[in-house]
């Protein structure tokens, strides 16, 4: 277990470069600040922090098939980051998305990110820096809704979202327009998917009505599993890289549950009963190396980073 210098609220894991990368957000005198650790192991397979940067707070982090970690920040920016050896190389590439919002999550496909914004957005950044926006959400009154997830299927030429107003969206790519859409089902805010890495079709969301659904992307008009109750906003949903009905969940007021066949097979929420850890757990990651798989959790008030052995 490692405290972090700021509340916790993303974890992600490099097989490339073995290294866990943390990342923090908090409001301090009306500021959004943070940082991002990175932690890996030495020769006896000890780990522990080797670098980190302060930055503007962070909201979501992936990283790339090479060795690059992409941050989306609380003040309307994303930044590329290259890790070596443990440690970042150089200054960061800053793109500045939005001048009044935030950049809410991230997604990569080749040269190519995507990031959600608080304005209702999802932008689109090519490889020299130019931002293409589509107006992807909104509420009744058509007040932008804040995009709290969006995520590129690999495997075709979609790019998911969801958001506050509680809609899930797939859109293509070559119009940039939303080719399905769900209102009825979730809830509540849409604020996790991932598209699976096994399934060809398949992807998962999570949301704050506390629920994991899983979808066929050619038909988003019902789940194609019963939807799961986890007792807290699944604010992440993680694919088990090698296991393909296996996801792990960040719940937030739930902790952390992996899911097996439908059932959860492993929760840590501190001991608290479900619904009432008020850490709240928001980021999680597989960490699967040298044969083994665990756990990395970010839990936001308690500003810890936990690594636990499945």
């Amino acid at each position: 277990m490692f405290t972090t210098k700021y509340c916790a609220d993303s974890a992600e894991y490099s097989d490339v470069v073995d290294c866990v990368a943390i990342g923090t957000y908090e409001l301090i005198d009306g500021v959004r600040i943070g940082d991002v650790s990175l932690y890996s192991w030495d020769e006896k397979e000890v780990l522990s922090m080797k670098d980190h940067v302060d930055c503007a707070g962070v909201f979501d982090m992936k990283w790339d098939s090479n060795n690059r970690l992409l941050i989306a920040h609380a003040d309307g920016t994303c930044s590329i980051q290259t890790i070596c050896e443990g440690a970042f190389l150089g200054e960061a590439q800053s793109v500045t998305i939005v001048e009044d919002g935030y950049c809410l999550s991230v997604s990569w496909k080749g040269n190519q990110f995507a990031t959600s914004i608080s304005n209702g957005s999802i932008a689109l950044v090519d490889a020299n820096n130019i931002v293409e926006t589509i107006e992807a959400h909104e509420y009744p009154d058509h007040s932008p809704a804040e995009v709290w997830i969006t995520a590129f299927s690999e495997k075709d030429t979609l790019l998911g979202s969801g958001a506050d107003d509680g809609i899930l969206k797939l859109w293509d790519l070559r119009t940039r327009t939303c080719v399905l859409s769900n209102r009825r089902t979730h809830q509540a805010g849409v604020c996790s998917m991932e598209f699976s890495p096994h399934q060809e079709f398949q992807f998962a969301t999570g949301s704050y009505d506390s629920c994991i659904r899983i979808w066929d992307q050619r038909n988003i008009k019902q789940p194609v599993k019963e939807e799961l109750d986890t007792g807290g906003g699944v604010w992440r949903v993680r694919w088990h890289p090698d296991e393909q009905d296996v996801l792990l969940a960040a719940c937030m007021r739930s902790g952390f549950q992996i899911v097996s066949g439908g059932e959860v097979s492993f929760c840590y929420n501190n001991g608290f009963e479900s619904g009432l850890w008020e850490s709240l757990g928001y980021g999680s990651a597989w960490v699967c190396r040298k044969g083994t798989c665990s756990i990395a959790t970010a839990s936001f008030y308690d500003k810890t980073f936990r690594l636990f052995c499945i």
